[in-house]
């Protein structure tokens, strides 16, 4: 199963010169989308929805969805997003 991130502050994409080891410097998870990763684990926790292996993106928004969602979360670098591919990707 994919799933994307929560939702963010307003923007699209990261501020320029963003970091992937400073969340600060990310669009991050709005409180709207601290609420809605929430209702997504108790969705699962309510329904007895298996959760195994739990792989995200390094953005801090992907992997705070996982956490909130799932207790768990595991960065995987090959889900890293291409959003701009003018962009190197951060390493």
């Amino acid at each position: 199963m994919v799933i994307r991130h929560a939702s963010t502050e307003p923007g699209v994409g990261d501020p320029p010169g963003f970091r992937l080891e400073d969340c600060a410097t990310q669009r991050n998870l709005s409180s709207a989308g601290r609420e809605e990763a929430g209702r997504m684990r108790d969705a699962f926790r309510e329904r007895g929805v298996p959760v195994g292996r739990v792989l995200s993106s390094r953005w801090c928004r992907c992997l705070d969805t996982a956490r909130l969602a799932f207790g768990r979360v595991e960065p995987w670098p090959p889900l890293d997003s291409f959003f701009d591919a003018g962009m190197p990707v951060p390493r």
